[in-house]
């Protein structure tokens, strides 16, 4: 007799659904980086636009107020990177735990089929056993008639 786990079809659909919200983790974990590579880019940038004022000693007040403006722009969009690598750190916070919760109720899934399993397997052994003895007692009963 073959042993069949009656809740396999639940136990695949959880496997199926944990490899694509792992799938879904990655996703957004590259979508971090990027962000995260966004920020460093405007860190040079805000850097290098400091490193020229330093060289070139800005003298005009056309130049300075061009200067500060610029800078400005680029300190705004740091900030709305930043907020934005914030968010992105969010959502993978809230996908890592629907993971560690699907992946929880597979584990679930995976002992009951294991607990199953192993009791399908003692009465199987038992069967066997049974048959065995069955076997013996016949032979044994057979060879006292001869």
């Amino acid at each position: 007799m073959k042993f069949k786990f009656s809740l396999q079809r639940v136990l695949d659909l959880k496997e199926q659904e944990e490899q694509q919200v792992k799938l879904r983790l990655q996703i957004e974990q590259k979508k971090l980086l990027e962000k995260q590579e966004q920020v460093e880019h405007l860190k040079d940038k805000i850097y290098k636009c400091l490193e020229q004022k330093k060289e070139k000693r800005i003298t005009t007040g056309f130049d300075l107020i061009q200067y500060h403006q610029y800078t400005g722009y680029l300190e705004q969009q740091m900030k709305n990177a930043q907020r934005e690598v914030f968010e992105q750190e969010r959502v993978i916070g809230r996908v890592q735990q629907e993971l560690l919760k699907i992946t929880r109720e597979k584990q679930t899934f995976q002992k009951l089929k294991e607990r199953q399993f192993a009791v399908f397997k003692q009465e199987q052994d038992k069967l066997e056993q049974q048959q065995i003895d069955e076997l013996t007692i016949v032979k044994h009963c057979y060879k006292k008639r001869n």
